[in-house]
């Protein structure tokens, strides 16, 4: 059985866990959840049914494929025990780890290890605002967007860059959003809805190359530091020998399945694409970090 569902709403999924499963009893299903990304949401599906019939096989079980409406109702139905493992956002899975004690299994990345992405504040190309500078010098005259409170490179970096420079979003900006998601962002930017936005470079290059996004239509104000990568995570109630058959699945795909390590590679084109083994050591440096918002609190 192979379906994907559209993942309900935070409390309704909170209020209704389902029994928790025992440490030694592998799973009779795997439900796995995933947020859409530049592509529509057909392609998204598509690319990630494939990924469904590949781990069903390795794993020997159905699995479901869930469609999150974001990072925080994904991790809040990973801790009612409603999603058992998918693909999170760094900062997301820092949140979850301390909130749901999620755990991460692989991050992508190339032969030569995992791979790393940035965050950017941009504005129309068009825009009078022509620095950074300006735009943090008159703030109270400009809209700013960020992507979803538990996003890495939508909220988190460039949020912590923004507070190193004296600005708290929610006062010194004329308004700010939340968007959602990285191409709604975009659009927000490039439709003029408001006046600068923060997103990541490859999410640009992505919808340049699919035509949803004009070259040149937007301009980067400011790039962040390397971010470590996006973490497959589970919970930790799974049983740890199912956990690591799951681990050893992603760990194979770019041998067993090729094409679709190429498919689900939506903001990179690697030729040597592959996942590697994922700990929770890897994103201190994140958490560290995360600890330096002044205005937010996200992690203890």
């Amino acid at each position: 059985m192979r379906r994907v569902l559209l993942l309900a709403a935070v409390a309704t999924l909170a209020g209704c866990s389902s029994p928790a499963i025992s440490p030694t009893d592998r799973p009779k299903v795997l439900r796995y959840a995933f947020n859409p990304t530049a592509d529509d949401i057909q392609t998204s599906n598509k690319r990630y049914q494939q990924l469904v019939d590949f781990l069903g096989k390795k794993l020997n079980l159905p699995v479901n494929m869930v469609q999150a409406t974001g990072y925080s109702s994904t991790i809040e139905a990973m801790r009612a025990n409603k999603i058992d493992a998918g693909t999170m956002g760094p900062l997301s899975y820092l949140i979850g780890a301390q909130r749901a004690g999620l755990e991460a299994l692989v991050l992508p990345g190339r032969t030569d290890g995992p791979s790393t992405y940035q965050s950017c504040i941009i504005v129309r190309s068009d825009s009078p605002i022509q620095s950074l500078a300006e735009l943090v010098r008159d703030s109270k005259k400009y809209t700013f967007a960020f992507v979803d409170p538990a996003s890495t490179s939508g909220h988190l970096v460039p949020r912590v860059f923004l507070e190193s420079q004296g600005i708290d979003p929610e006062k010194d900006f004329r308004k700010m959003f939340f968007s959602t998601n990285h191409p709604t962002t975009l659009y927000t930017v490039t439709g003029g809805k408001v006046d600068a936005g923060a997103t990541m470079p490859a999410m640009i290059r992505t919808m340049e190359e699919n035509g949803k996004l004009k070259r040149g239509e937007v301009r980067i104000l400011w790039e962040s530091e390397p971010i470590p990568g996006s973490p497959v995570v589970v919970r930790k109630e799974l049983p740890a020998s199912f956990k690591e058959e799951l681990r050893q699945a992603f760990l194979s795909l770019h041998v067993e399945a090729p094409e679709l390590a190429a498919a689900l590679q939506v903001t990179s084109k690697y030729p040597d694409f592959r996942y590697h083994p994922a700990n929770d050591r890897m994103y201190d440096g994140l958490r560290a970090i995360a600890k330096d918002l002044k205005n937010v609190k996200i992690l203890e």
